[in-house]
């Protein structure tokens, strides 16, 4: 709990404001706040501090916070949550004894930020749980590592046409090569990489790794993601089927690189397959990235 305080000081002395949401929480009924995917053990809280203790009620379980009111009509009040990736929130508590959401959802920044991108025009609508989605994009789900691939694949695919056409490889009668880079305002990458699958066989992907080497020289360092890329691509279940074409969206922070070393990506087959590709970008790619 120390920690936590001492990190959150941090944030206000580095002048880094926490966004702060209104959330209604009631004598009655529970509220739950769900952050991210399960899968992805970054987001599971790992500390909360609560602003009047004998007005709420906090409970941690995993990447789900439960919250309750323990005294009916209680002043106003406020509760900071840490999460495992580092991540902080700071919400505003409300009484409400029948609170309009009963379940929150936190999105993750790229997921966020694609779905504001939506047009005003397209129906929002509510999931079984009140978290309110747009239905073209998400189609009524909460978003997962597949709907966000989905929401990167309405954004870019057939808007934005491929401007990278040096980085491919052909083998296995597939080809695979990143067609372009785009940077969202939050300073997050975005690979386009389309496969092709020219075989009979499905081609169904198990890990795509994203590591920054020296040319011609072993691996140095990985490039941070946004989440963990090995679960982002299992849990979506990419499969390419066989004489097929699919598209898949890789994302990680800004990244550059000096002259004599390259981003590699990998695409690794689900074992026990080993059809494996490997594309690798330059600081030239790299910087010649289009703005979403």
């Amino acid at each position: 709990m120390k920690n936590l305080i001492l990190a959150l000081l941090s944030l206000v002395f580095a002048n880094e404001a926490l966004s702060q949401k209104e959330i209604e929480v009631s004598f009655d009924k529970s509220v739950i706040i769900i952050y991210g995917n399960s899968n992805d053990a970054g987001n599971n809280v790992k500390a909360f501090t609560v602003g009047r203790k004998e007005s709420i009620g906090a409970k941690s379980m995993g990447n789900k916070l439960v919250l309750q009111a323990l005294e009916d009509g209680f002043l106003e009040t406020n509760i900071f949550v840490e999460l495992s990736n580092g991540k902080y929130f700071n919400y505003l508590l409300k009484y409400n004894n029948n609170p309009k959401r009963l379940v929150h959802e936190e999105l993750n920044d790229v997921a966020q930020s694609m779905a504001q991108r939506n047009d005003a025009s397209q129906p929002a609508v509510q999931n079984q749980w009140g978290a309110v989605f747009v239905a073209q994009r998400t189609e009524n789900k909460p978003v997962t590592p597949d709907n966000m691939q989905r929401n990167l694949h309405a954004l870019i695919s057939g808007k934005e046409r491929d401007f990278i056409y040096d980085v491919a490889e052909i083998s296995h009668r597939m080809k695979v090569w990143c067609g372009g880079i785009y940077v969202t305002d939050e300073r997050k990458y975005i690979y386009k990489v389309s496969i092709e699958n020219n075989s009979n066989a499905d081609y169904e992907i198990g890990v795509v790794d994203v590591k920054v080497t020296d040319k011609g020289k072993a691996l140095r360092s990985k490039v941070k993601s946004e989440v963990s890329l090995e679960q982002h691509v299992n849990n979506a279940g990419i499969v390419v089927p066989g004489n097929n074409k699919k598209e898949i969206y890789v994302v990680t922070d800004q990244v550059t690189v000096e002259a004599n070393k390259k981003l590699l990506i990998t695409l690794w087959e689900k074992y026990p397959g080993s059809r494996n590709f490997s594309l690798e970008l330059e600081n030239t790619h790299l910087v010649g990235v289009r703005r979403l």
